[in-house]
């Protein structure tokens, strides 16, 4: 769980120990073809449901989320 604003109001989180930098996860053969977030705009898009990166993925990027559980999921 990513700390927001609003989640800190609900939860006492601990002092963040490591930086997580977001990365995607794209095939080899479309490298070329999604080489910026610009790219990404209007393309379908997998991120683990209710994260940081599902709202990144709708909000930042305007991709077509597809929103599911498990990331082993997302990947196939």
């Amino acid at each position: 769980m990513t700390p927001t604003p609003e989640q800190l109001k609900e939860v006492d989180f601990s002092n963040s120990y490591m930086t997580v930098q977001q990365k995607i996860v794209i095939r080899k053969s479309n490298q070329n073809k999604y080489n910026s977030l610009e790219s990404l705009e209007r393309v379908k898009v997998g991120a683990q449901v209710q994260t940081k990166q599902e709202r990144l993925s709708s909000k930042e990027i305007q991709a077509d989320t597809v929103s599911l559980q498990n990331i082993p999921d997302l990947i196939l």
